[in-house]
C-alpha cells in the first residue's frame, strides 16, 4: 500500500518508523506533501531483505524513481540500506532520527 501527499510528480518518498508501524510518518509526509508531491510507501516484509525488496516495487509503482529518500527512525535504517543496495533509485536520502 502507498498513501500519496500533494500533487504529482511524487519526488519524495517518506518512510515510516517501526518496523510494523505503517503510518506512523503520515504527519511528515503530508507537511513535505505541502512542498511537492510525496508517497508513503507502508512495508509488511518480516525481513530487512524483503523489506528493501518491497520497497524497491513500491518506489517503482509510484514512478518516482530516482528519488528524495526520507527515512524517520527505523525507516532512516531501512532508507540507508536501501540506499546502499540501490543507490540509482535515490536522488538524495535524508534520515530523521
Amino acid at each position: 500500500m502507498i498513501r500519496y501527499y500533494g500533487d504529482p510528480p511524487y519526488r519524495a518518498a517518506v518512510i515510516h518508523g517501526g518496523p510494523g508501524a505503517p503510518g506512523s510518518a503520515a504527519g511528515l509526509a503530508a507537511m513535505a506533501g505541502e512542498i511537492c508531491g510525496v508517497s508513503e510507501p507502508m512495508q509488511s516484509g518480516k525481513s530487512i531483505r524483503e523489506l528493501i525488496v518491497e520497497l524497491k516495487g513500491q518506489l517503482e509503482e509510484a514512478g518516482n524513481v530516482p528519488v528524495i529518500l526520507i527515512g524517520h527512525s527505523w525507516g532512516a535504517f531501512l532508507a540507508a540500506l536501501f540506499a546502499g543496495a540501490h543507490p540509482e533509485m535515490v536522488e538524495k536520502l535524508i534520515l530523521v532520527g
